[in-house]
């Protein structure tokens, strides 16, 4: 049942309804702000959870499902073995090591990664066999997996490539009020690994033939991202316009927002050329893109 946004707190009432999930699950917790601290099951390890992006989703969808369907990935995920989301072994997950976007304001501690642009960080994750789940990788971690650097990057980049692997870049066209055709690019994967395939050492071979390249990419949240050919949006600015008005709505909307920044895909590789500011009420066609 839906409750109506003036009846309850929605931070206050999705805590309320975690923590009641969890119990019921038999799963120990202790509360820490957003984060929830989990002993996971069988001795796998403790875990850290957090409900922040999950509190945003639920503020806007006023929908309790949506507390208990992240409860029960949690509960499912905090299992041993390859479940695991507390210390599983290289073989375990080195098939689900991938790169993950990030935002810079995230502060995941002693992980590994490297800044992409003013507001996206590249980070390398392992996730949870569903790829609902993904937990930072860190050099500790790493140094018990006895690989190197190099082996982790390596792999990364491949289970990044299969991502990819078999699918073919669907399209869409944006009709400008002057009457021009472009071609706006979508990426087919249904996972919050989406965004992050612009990373894959394949993508410039998965996206040319269907928007062109080099190209332009936004990312505002992990599985939501949209492509334009670069030569294509340059002769049309409008498409800029169209751009900005979606990438605001859907990093102001998002439970998992990345960034709302223009990016640019070429050889050299992968670079913010600017980024979208918000869009008055009523405006479809003005974004204040400052690209």
């Amino acid at each position: 049942m839906r409750c109506p946004p003036d009846v309850f707190d929605a931070e206050a009432e999705a805590h309320v309804l975690f923590a009641a999930a969890l119990t019921a699950a038999g799963l120990a917790f202790v509360r820490e702000g957003d984060l929830y601290r989990l002993a996971a099951r069988a001795g796998a390890g403790e875990t850290t959870v957090s409900l922040a992006n999950a509190v945003r989703d639920y503020a806007r969808e006023r929908d309790p499902a949506v507390i208990a369907t992240f409860a029960a990935r949690v509960g499912e995920v905090a299992r041993p073995g390859a479940n695991s989301i507390g210390d599983p072994t290289w073989a375990e997950v080195e098939h689900r090591v991938y790169w993950m976007l990030e935002a810079t304001t995230t502060d995941p501690g002693d992980t590994l990664g490297a800044p992409l642009s003013p507001a996206l960080r590249r980070a390398l994750v392992w996730t949870s066999p569903d790829e609902d789940f993904y937990a930072f990788i860190t050099p500790a971690q790493r140094d018990r997996w006895g690989i190197d650097d190099a082996a982790l990057r390596a792999r990364a980049d491949r289970n990044q490539d299969a991502l990819l692997a078999g699918k073919a870049c669907a399209t869409d066209e944006l009709v400008t009020e002057a009457g021009a055709r472009v071609a706006i690019g979508m990426i087919p994967v249904a996972t919050g690994l989406k965004a992050s395939t612009i990373l894959a050492p394949s993508f410039k071979a998965f996206a040319q033939g269907a928007v062109g390249w080099p190209l332009y990419a936004v990312v505002p949240c992990r599985d939501f991202c949209l492509l334009v050919g670069a030569a294509a949006a340059d002769a049309t600015p409008e498409v800029f316009d169209r751009l900005g008005a979606i990438t605001v709505r859907e990093f102001t909307g998002s439970g998992y927002p990345l960034a709302p920044e223009l990016l640019r895909l070429d050889d050299d590789g992968i670079r913010a050329v600017g980024a979208f500011g918000p869009v008055d009420d009523g405006d479809d066609g003005d974004d204040g893109d400052d690209a």
